[in-house]
């Protein structure tokens, strides 16, 4: 389709995919199947007309004038799909497409689509179960929704909404707007408030384009630490017209947009505008009305490491219906039930616990099952096991088995597990199982992943648990451990960078960083005990010349350098015939082979720090016309593995992972005697050593006792 038409003021026109909405390619299996596709509309948008195009495929043993696909609107049918006749008795199999009107009348703001599969390839001695019942409706199936816009009122107890809300399949995007330059922190509220707007989003990234002065048409987020520099229509005044002082929060509709509404942090300075939106990110009872004083706030306790909210807590089991619900956990085996969850990115995997333990409670209708029927168990698609499914009497048969999962195949941060219920009908003689069956499985709440026990112990630096979780900054999920280094004049794109961020975390936390710190480049001195984010473009960042040789790459003026990290041995080290092989070291040539890239991710631990070992991750962006690319690339693989090692560069849409250096440094305790254990196996060398000394000590003991027996003997004789 097309890219669709601007729409008039006061109309919208959206188009989505299935596969925006999370639905997977829909393969349809037997004789009555089905698939269900959820999605939301906003509030505002009221339908009038809207249509789908559809792309799928039949099976090309089918019976064209038996088979169909009916796609229905929140329970109502209106379309059916039949196959082409193919050669013979069957149908086309090749790619199709179609397109069908939906009633507007269908739809409402939480909407079902129905897809379900009738599907028969002959008419007498029907297999329900036969391999060639199948049907496809491919993710790239289209809705095309056009309307108009509802005017809503001015209330800011209604937040998050107009301006988020999850559910919705739209591209999330919340501008922010700063009237004049910010400061560090007005910065530092914009951080507070879109931590909490991603937290809300749980599932899908937040863009928050930054403007100075402009606010663009729809919603938007104005934040001021001087409210004498408002326009007039946003003033914020009492009853009696004189303005009010101390933090604040209204809502009011955008001057440049009658169907946008502008949601204004204020104060009169820094403290109060960052009180807003801490009262903001905590949904205070303060929030009321078309504006709302904030007064009295009150923050809660700091947050303890590893404590996140939507991190498994590793203290106890971890319930799988504590990320999954009864819908999510129950199915006919045409497609597998998926747990997503995320432990904590410092978990400590020893090697004398290899194994965790998934304790699994399921129940299924065992009487038409035959004795082949099973479930299979993945973990990150890794294969744990295959479950088997008794036959039996019981119409709900209820079983429990343990089965062991592999840490090696628990990736760092976010993880899934999969479970496939594979039905084989019981077959019987005479054409007796020719009705249809109905088949489910379900895994029940007393499910559980044990996990306790493994201590918190991360080897750092590690960008893949950055881009995954944030780590180490969300070790704790205030950020109240985080400082931020922004230029002296930091650019839009630059504060645009700080503020997604600070969503991607809260996402991944589901706490916001009511208490981050922006600062300029000073903080990075001696003494410094926090975690430092350093975020620059180009040569404006001062901070970067203050690291100076301790990051492992440098980039100014357009021209990267490769610093050797491995001190003053490194002559030795790189030229001696008796060098070991290592991927612990990249040379230059490799990180540069594609050119100068356009931004360069790198973690160090910080020299700054004289207690405990802290952390310093560095974004340096080549130029302002690197910033698209970054921000997309970075979002879109934030969960793969493709940022990683010490140092990640971007060129072009992708990028490439280095590890530089031998440096490696850990966050977190361990029990005194693997640490000990860990020491020696980095040490071997040691182990001959230490044995050698004992074995000396012993033996010079033994030498001593001999002698000492021996005087005692002669004195008896001379006696």
């Amino acid at each position: 389709m097309g890219t669709p038409a601007t729409p008039q003021t006061g109309q919208y026109h959206d188009t989505f995919t299935l596969n925006e909405t999370g639905s997977p390619q829909i393969e349809l299996h037997g004789i009555d199947s089905r698939h269900d596709i959820y999605f939301t509309l906003p509030q505002t948008h009221v339908p009038r007309s809207a249509k789908i195009h559809v792309y799928y495929a039949f099976s090309p043993s089918l019976l064209p004038q038996l088979s169909h696909i009916k796609l229905m609107m929140n329970g109502t049918l209106f379309a059916t799909i039949q196959p082409t006749p193919g050669q013979g008795s069957g149908s086309d199999s090749k790619e199709a497409d179609a397109e069908f009107d939906i009633p507007a009348e269908l739809l409402v703001h939480d909407n079902d689509l129905s897809i379900q599969f009738i599907g028969h390839y002959t008419l007498v001695c029907e297999d329900p179960a036969n391999t060639s019942l199948w049907a496809r409706v491919h993710r790239n199936t289209t809705l095309d929704i056009q309307g108009d816009l509802l005017a809503i009122a001015d209330d800011v107890k209604q937040l998050p909404m107009p301006f988020l809300d999850p559910a919705v399949v739209q591209p999330m995007n919340i501008p922010i707007v700063f009237p004049t330059t910010p400061s560090m922190k007005a910065i530092e509220a914009a951080g507070v408030v879109t931590s909490y707007f991603g937290m809300i989003s749980e599932n899908r990234p937040v863009r928050f384009p930054v403007h100075f002065g402009t606010i663009p048409k729809g919603n938007a987020i104005v934040i001021t630490d001087t409210t004498s520099n408002l326009p007039a229509w946003l003033s914020l005044t009492g009853p009696n017209g004189v303005n009010v002082s101390g933090p604040m929060v209204a809502m009011r509709t955008n001057p440049n947009d009658p169907y946008g509404k502008v949601l204004i942090l204020a104060g009169s300075n820094g403290d109060e505008v960052l009180a807003a939106a801490q009262a903001v990110a905590l949904h205070t009872g303060m929030l009321d009305g078309v504006q709302a004083s904030i007064t009295g706030l009150t923050l809660p306790a700091k947050q303890q490491p590893d404590g996140a909210p939507r991190w498994a807590q590793t203290d106890k089991k971890i319930a799988l219906w504590n990320y999954a619900n009864a819908e999510q956990l129950q199915g006919d085996g045409t497609a597998p039930l998926n747990v997503y969850f995320r432990v904590p990115p410092d978990l400590y995997y020893t090697n004398r616990e290899p194994n965790s333990e998934l304790h699994l409670a399921y129940r299924y209708n065992s009487i038409p099952i035959g004795p082949i029927s099973s479930m299979q168990v993945r973990v990150n698609n890794a294969f744990l096991g295959s479950v088997p499914l008794i036959p039996g009497q019981e119409a709900s048969k209820k079983m429990q088995v343990d089965v062991p999962v592999p840490v090696v195949n628990l990736r760092p941060f976010s993880n899934s597990l999969s479970f496939d219920f594979t039905f084989q009908l019981l077959k019987k003689s005479g054409c007796q199982d020719t009705t249809p069956i109905n088949m489910q499985g379900s895994i029940l709440r007393d499910s559980y992943l044990d996990l306790s026990g493994y201590p918190h112990y991360a080897a750092l630096p590690n960008l893949e648990l950055f881009a995954n979780a944030g780590f180490p900054f969300t070790r704790v999920a205030d950020l109240s451990e985080t400082t931020v280094v922004l230029p002296p004049a930091p650019t839009e794109q630059e504060i645009e960078t700080f503020v997604t961020l600070m969503g991607h975390f809260s996402r991944q936390t589901g706490f916001p960083a009511l208490r981050v710190t922006v600062a300029g480049p000073e903080a990075l001195q001696a003494g410094a005990g926090n975690d430092f984010l350093v975020i620059g473009t180009g040569d404006d960042q001062p901070g970067f010349a203050k690291l100076g040789d301790n990051l492992p790459v440098t980039l100014r003026s357009g021209q990267i350098t490769v610093h050797d990290t491995m001190g003053m041995f490194a002559p030795l080290l790189h030229h001696a015939w008796w060098k070991a092989e290592s991927n612990e070291h990249t040379a230059s040539g490799e990180l540069t082979a594609g050119g100068t890239p356009d931004a360069v991710i790198e973690g160090i631990k910080s020299p700054y720090a004289t207690v405990g070992d802290r952390t310093i991750v560095a974004i340096h962006l080549r130029d302002d016309a690197a910033f698209e690319p970054f921000m997309d690339t970075l979002l879109r693989v934030q969960q793969s593995s493709e940022v990683a090692g010490s140092v990640s560069v971007l060129h072009g849409m992708q990028f490439q992972s280095f590890r530089i250096g031998t440096e490696v440094y850990h966050v977190g305790s361990l029990h005194w005697w693997t640490q000990l254990t860990m020491w020696f196996s980095e040490v071997s060398w040691l182990v001959a050593v230490v044995v050698f000394l004992l074995a000396l000590l012993l033996a010079v003991w033994i030498r001593q006792w001999l002698r000492t027996k021996a005087r005692r003997r002669l004195r008896m004789l001379e006696d």
